[in-house]
C-alpha cells in the first residue's frame, strides 16, 4: 500500500514538473537523478530494504528540484 502511494506520489510529481518547462533539456538533467533513485531504490528494496520514514525523505527530497522550478 505504502510503496502504491510512493509511486503514485512520484510520478504525479514528475508528470506536474514535466507540463510545459522553461527548457526541455533542463528538466531532463533535473529529472534523471530522481530517475536513477528510483531505479536503484527498486532493484535494492529487497536486498537492502529501509525504513519507511527513509522512503518517505527520498521522495521529498526527488520532488525538491520539481518545486523550486516550477516557483523560480
Amino acid at each position: 500500500m505504502l510503496k502504491t502511494l510512493w509511486l503514485g506520489i512520484f510520478a504525479a510529481t514528475l508528470l506536474w514538473s514535466g507540463i510545459h518547462p522553461k527548457d526541455y533539456f533542463t528538466w531532463f538533467l533535473e529529472v534523471v537523478p530522481a530517475l536513477i533513485g528510483l531505479v536503484v531504490l527498486a532493484f535494492t528494496y529487497r536486498s537492502f530494504p529501509l525504513t519507511p520514514l527513509v522512503y518517505v525523505l527520498i521522495l521529498f527530497h526527488s520532488a525538491i528540484p520539481a518545486d523550486l522550478k516550477m516557483t523560480v
